[in-house]
């Protein structure tokens, strides 16, 4: 489940949530009366996608896919694309990655991750939390970019509800705790401080 979920059904035990370039569902699953942040012409392409996706996983074609995305070299093709510092898409990252492709289960995993449940998406549990929420968001994110659909219904919720901070940052992209730990830790720490600080004085 989502650090928002969880959020949601334990708010006695957590106090608050952080949320990074918060994507949405990576299937087709999502009914479009759920979905009136996404435009209704990009909801129905991004179904049709996705929904050829599913026929190909489920087919015999699945396993074919899945043996010819997990090689290293591959698999580092993705990454570049995602990383906005490709410096950090090293062996290190990829490695472990391709070794885990090759794991008992592993095609089963990644079929079920792109047809199954989507879940609850963050963006709709968000309005219902009340403790503090903050999400940070990398303005070259090339994924979920952040004036996009979703980015821009994080951004209408943090306007709305002033226990929610959303922050842009420069430079960084879908992974910006990986393109710069340390900015996003800064960030990160001196928020929880504040949280922290105000809980201490309640």
């Amino acid at each position: 489940p989502s650090s928002s979920s969880i959020g949601d059904k334990r708010e006695d035990v957590i106090s608050g949530v952080i949320l990074l370039n918060c994507a949405s569902g990576m299937n087709s699953k999502i009914e479009s009366n759920e979905d009136v942040t996404i435009n209704p012409v990009l909801f129905n392409v991004a179904k049709l996608v996705f929904a050829t996706l599913d026929l190909i996983l489920l087919s015999p074609l699945g396993r074919w896919l899945f043996d010819n995305l997990r090689g290293a070299d591959n698999i580092a093709g993705i990454l570049q694309n995602v990383y906005k510092n490709t410096e950090r898409v090293d062996s290190n990252l990829v490695q472990p990655i391709a070794q885990a492709a090759e794991d008992a289960g592993a095609f089963e995993a990644f079929v079920s991750i792109l047809t199954g449940s989507p879940g609850v998406r963050p963006e709709k549990v968000l309005p219902s939390l009340e403790i503090p929420v903050l999400i940070l968001w990398g303005e070259e994110d090339n994924i979920t970019p952040i004036d996009g659909p979703v980015g821009s219904a994080f951004q209408t919720i943090a306007e709305e509800r002033s226990n929610v901070q959303f922050v842009r940052i420069p430079e960084l992209g879908h992974l910006p705790h990986d393109d710069d730990p340390d900015t996003i830790n800064t960030k990160m720490i001196s928020w929880l401080a504040e949280v922290h600080n105000k809980d201490a004085s309640r």
